[in-house]
């Protein structure tokens, strides 16, 4: 079971990452279409090899994600404000008006 679901998932990513025509040999060969970096050796080879800074694919995310998560917590701080003041209203309300049981 866990061995088709394995082939389906790396099919799937292989149709949405645009590879599913490569193969094995061509992926470790050359990069990808899309890949975009600079050339460095790499250490572990001392090959030649395309390399993308990870500071700059992290700049990308956080500029994304930083913006939204503080937009969250914005919504979550006026929605806390509004039942706060909802709960004073309703608690004037309720407690100015004279009860006719009491």
């Amino acid at each position: 079971f866990y061995l088709s679901f394995w082939t389906r998932r790396c099919n799937f990513l292989k149709v949405r990452w645009g590879v599913l025509d490569f193969k094995d040999r061509e992926v470790l060969d050359e990069p990808r279409p899309g890949f975009k970096g600079f050339v460095r050796t790499s250490p572990v080879t001392n090959k030649p090899e395309i390399h993308s800074k990870g500071s700059k694919r992290y700049f990308k995310m956080y500029m994304v994600s930083l913006p939204l998560t503080i937009g969250c917590l914005y919504f979550a701080f006026l929605t806390m404000t509004f039942t706060l003041a909802l709960q004073d209203y309703c608690q004037e309300f309720y407690l100015c008006r004279a009860s006719p049981l009491a």
